[in-house]
């Protein structure tokens, strides 16, 4: 994960550190090195699950057409 940073090099923190702090979690949770593809997927299904959580809370009554846009196995 951290192989890419450089001296001098900018990085977007607000982009690598939740990376690294995930990737951080699943060793230290499960044992498995995960690269970072992986960890992106992960996390924009589980965002994707947190909003639809959130819109179905708030809505519960009303059918959501954001449930025919899942790409999350």
């Amino acid at each position: 994960m951290t192989g890419a940073w450089h001296d001098g090099r900018l990085i977007a923190m607000d982009k690598e550190l939740p990376v690294l702090s995930a990737a951080m979690a699943f060793k230290a949770l499960f044992g498995a090195d995960l690269d970072t593809a992986l960890i992106s997927e992960i996390d924009r299904c589980v965002t994707g699950l947190f909003t639809e959580v959130a819109v179905r809370t708030i809505t519960p009554a009303f059918p959501q057409p954001s449930s025919a846009r899942t790409n999350c196995p």
